[in-house]
Order: structure tokens, then sequence, then C-alpha cells
């Protein structure tokens, strides 16, 4: 993609249900939680298969789910 936005949440750690969520990447927790267990999410090129994983926001991160949609989270 040309242009991906950038998503700050302004916090130094968070779920990775609640980072989908709050970065509108999906609509639910529910369909946050589907992502993830089908593989469907990635961050920095590394596949996040348990619903369970804590995100650090220490630095600029690429986000991706699916095949088209990026964006990159920070804190």
């Amino acid at each position: 993609p040309e242009e991906i936005e950038t998503v700050s949440l302004g916090v130094d750690e968070i779920g990775i249900i609640d980072l989908l969520v709050a970065s509108k990447l999906a609509p639910s927790r529910g369909e946050a939680k589907r992502l993830i267990v089908q593989g469907a999410v990635t961050i920095d090129e590394e596949v996040i298969k348990d619903i369970a994983t804590r995100v650090e926001l220490d630095k600029k991160q690429l986000m991706k789910i699916g095949k088209r949609r990026f964006v990159y989270i920070q804190k």
C-alpha cells in the first residue's frame, strides 16, 4: 500500500484482541478472536495465533490483517 495509517494508542502494552478493536481493524472482540485463530494477524512479519498475546508498543510496528489491510501501531 502506498499510504499506511498510523494508530497511536497511548499505552505501553495492550492485548491483541483489544488492539484489533481499538484500531478498528475488527468490528468486535469475537471477530478479532476469529482472525487471530485463523492466522490472519501478523505484527512485523510474526504471525499471532494466541488470543492471549500481549503486544509491547515500545516502537512503531506494522500490523497486517489478511492480505490487504495494513496499519502502523505505536504508543
